[in-house]
């Protein structure tokens, strides 16, 4: 599922539209509530505190993209 971020974000730039951190994690928040609903668990749901910054630190084709955001 990561790499299917990831290509998305990329896509996104490549079309012409920077990736916005609220949009990303609004998607991953609707996926996260699929799987939890899914699995009957509704602690899969949560995205933690530093979701993004993780998610990034294992992108660093993405930090580029994100970091005039992130300042």
């Amino acid at each position: 599922m990561e790499k299917a971020l990831e290509d998305w974000c990329t896509q996104l730039d490549d079309w012409g539209f920077p990736p916005r951190m609220d949009l990303l994690c609004a998607i991953v928040g609707a996926l996260a509530k699929i799987h939890a609903e899914e699995e009957n668990n509704p602690k899969l749901a949560h995205l933690g505190k530093y979701w993004l910054a993780n998610f990034l630190n294992h992108h660093p084709k993405l930090s580029t993209k994100f970091g005039a955001q992130l300042h």
